[in-house]
């Protein structure tokens, strides 16, 4: 999936990445019980969780507004029902029960939450707490995901609503993918099973509900930025400079950066190209600006 974009460069056809997604990802993983994860334990303290680790010797790490912006958002509309992956993901900053999406909030570039799109401080009633917390994110045992049954089945999604040419007919070649998802909604596992989450009702599979219920689901993989890259979606904003509501922000990076020995030694090749892009992905998103509320 990462050639779509130059699949006709690459393969001489325009759908023939799609048609490798649909071939080998219909022979791939089958079920959320055979999700492939990290191992890690409660004891010894070495073989915790790495996020548990990490804030254990860090602790300022803290939660993004985008994504929290989005599950709340789409709570909100109805899209999806159930707060227990939020819950899961985030702490309730009010010290509530994890069940209200307006006690959520994340975090803008410079921990400022005034920054437009930021929600600003949950609407607590004493207060809140917590705004910069993970939630049962930070358990030892916790096994991340890394190649999932969801993610199989929203590549399968993508493929196919692609490879139908979008509309109608790609939302109906698509939904049953994305319904397989939204039924088996899980997160890792620990020692005690895997992380079931409430089923969530049925959506069209949209190329925009599709992408979006992988960067939900596949949070903390690097695969949401790829799917970002090739998608531009869901809409980002690059990090602000400052404060303004009109500012149009640099675009998403497309590409890792390079160190200056190495742009130094290799920009009259490949290696470094001139675009900032790598040469599957030639096709940059756009500047946003943040808006008031994602």
């Amino acid at each position: 999936m990462h050639n779509a974009e130059v699949s006709q460069t690459v393969y001489g056809s325009p759908t023939a990445a799609y048609d490798s997604v649909l071939k080998y990802g219909s022979l791939g993983i089958q079920s959320t019980a055979d999700d492939f994860l990290t191992y890690h334990a409660a004891s010894p303290t070495g073989s915790n969780n790495v996020w548990v680790q990490f804030q254990g010797a860090r602790g300022d790490l803290g939660p993004g507004a985008a994504i929290i912006n989005l599950m709340t958002s789409r709570i909100k509309a109805g899209l999806d029902t159930s707060t227990d992956r939020l819950a899961y993901y985030f702490s309730d900053a009010c010290g509530g029960d994890g069940t209200d999406p307006g006690n959520y909030g994340g975090f803008r570039p410079g921990s400022n939450t005034a920054l437009p799109g930021g929600q600003g401080a949950p609407n607590c009633a004493g207060g809140y707490s917590d705004f910069d917390a993970f939630g049962d994110l930070a358990i030892s045992d916790l096994r991340n995901p890394v190649v999932t049954y969801a993610e199989t089945q929203l590549l399968l999604a993508e493929a196919s609503y692609q490879k139908a040419g979008g509309g109608a007919a790609g939302v109906a070649a698509a939904q049953p993918y994305l319904n397989n998802v939204r039924a088996n909604e899980t997160y890792g596992a620990t020692a005690a099973g895997t992380t079931t989450f409430a089923s969530e009702p049925t959506v069209p599979a949209t190329l925009d509900n599709i992408i979006q219920e992988k960067y939900i689901d596949l949070f903390g993989s690097l695969e949401v930025w790829n799917d970002y890259k090739r998608t531009c979606l869901p809409p980002l904003a690059g990090a602000p400079t400052n404060t303004s509501t009109t500012q149009v922000r640099s675009a998403i990076p497309g590409r890792l950066p390079y160190g200056i020995s190495e742009i130094n030694a290799n920009t009259s090749t490949p290696n470094v190209p001139a675009n900032g892009r790598n040469a599957n992905d030639p096709n940059a998103c756009p500047s946003y600006t943040y808006p008031t509320a994602f």
